[in-house]
């Protein structure tokens, strides 16, 4: 995706997992905690993104990931303005962190894949409203 087509409404969702390389020094209760406690609260405090929620796979048989789910943990973000990722203020969002071992710095203990979703349109139900869509495109 060309920077150009990052704009509009849409969601912005992380999915990770800890690294293989880090699994002996950072554990999940570490890791949820710094997201709960820190991330996703400052990510929501931000003039564009009011809302976020993460999901857990509770199946997951790795904090590393498997082969059913090689990332389970996602974050989602929904945001009026997808643009909003490409300005000054989300890229001074803190990555780095005290409660983290290490380096704390969680780029350095977590494999993080980020993308977005983005509405391009709706389509409505043979004589209904944009309101009464049957399906979403999004990219």
């Amino acid at each position: 995706m060309s920077l150009e087509a990052i704009h509009g409404p849409g969601i912005l969702f992380v999915r990770s997992r800890i690294s293989p390389s880090s699994k002996s020094i950072l554990d999940e209760p570490t890791f949820l905690n710094w997201y709960d406690e820190e991330h996703i609260p400052e990510v929501t405090s931000t003039s564009s993104i009011k809302n976020g929620f993460r999901y857990v796979d509770i199946n997951k048989t790795s904090t590393t990931g498997d082969a059913q789910n090689p990332k389970p943990y996602l974050a989602c973000y929904p945001m009026p303005d997808l643009a909003f990722t490409l300005r000054d203020e989300f890229k001074k969002i803190n990555f780095r962190s005290s409660t983290l071992p290490g380096s704390g710095i969680i780029y350095d203990l977590v494999d993080m894949d980020v993308s977005y979703l983005g509405f391009l349109g709706a389509t409505s139900r043979k004589g209904g409203s944009m309101l009464d869509y049957t399906s979403l495109v999004s990219c």
